[in-house]
């Protein structure tokens, strides 16, 4: 089961290089294999849900532990394959929501177009001082690994926020940058997608779960504040400061 799991997240974890390096390796691995490179990780990824479902007793706590996979995921594919001089590149030197921006939908677009094939559409705002809040949402049609047949109230989009957010908060560890960027993300609500925030730690935890629920009054509704700090720190040793 342990090397089925890596194989499936090795696949995810095709993170963060850039847009045109993307592009070709998602070009020449089609040309290779056309229906094989998405049917046998759509397999493996069903028995994986399938697994998750029969060990927990209702779809939030498979959501969860869907999400805490994830988070797993998503950390060992950006430490096995992105690079850090890559991501410094584009990092903005100091808080700009611009910059943050553009960094975001650039290695955001990338990382989704080498495993779900298509670009999605990203949208950036400043929600708080010195927060961005980011939608990230599928675009129609294709297929991915991840467009499978789950129980009713099971999203696959739990272990995608998860990886997302495990790639994100690795990356700041990556740029030096994890004692003063948070990061979560979560399902977009009633959507194909994600969402979710860059925010400096300095902001307070209190003040950034505030904005996620303004943003989303479900944001923490399956996998809350704790949830996240908790996975992180089992999963990752980063310590994400709790809410007063």
């Amino acid at each position: 089961m342990r090397l089925l799991v890596g194989f499936i997240f090795g696949f995810v974890g095709f993170f963060l290089v850039s847009v045109e390096i993307a592009k070709a390796l998602v070009r020449l691995r089609k040309v290779l294999q056309p229906t094989v490179h998405v049917l046998v990780p759509q397999v493996l990824f069903s028995y994986l849900i399938s697994t998750v479902t029969r060990e927990r007793r209702s779809p939030q706590e498979v959501n969860r532990e869907l999400f805490r996979l994830g988070v797993w995921g998503g950390s060992l594919a950006m430490l096995k394959l992105a690079k850090p001089e890559e991501l410094a590149r584009f990092w903005p030197k100091s808080f700009d929501a611009g910059k943050l921006g553009g960094f975001i939908k650039l290695f955001g677009s990338a990382a989704w177009y080498i495993f779900a094939g298509h670009m999605p559409a990203i949208r950036t705002e400043a929600r708080a001082p010195k927060l961005v809040w980011v939608n990230l949402e599928e675009s129609p049609g294709g297929d991915a690994f991840y467009k499978v047949e789950t129980p009713e109230g099971v999203s696959v989009w739990y272990f995608l926020a998860g990886a997302y957010e495990g790639a994100t908060l690795t990356s700041f560890r990556m740029l030096g940058e994890e004692e003063r960027f948070l990061a979560m993300w979560r399902p977009l609500p009633g959507r194909n997608g994600l969402e979710g925030y860059y925010a400096l730690r300095e902001v307070g935890s209190a003040e950034i779960a505030r904005a996620c629920v303004d943003a989303d009054p479900e944001f923490f509704s399956v996998v809350s504040w704790e949830d996240s700090a908790r996975f992180a720190e089992e999963l990752l040793g980063v310590k994400i400061p709790p809410i007063p």
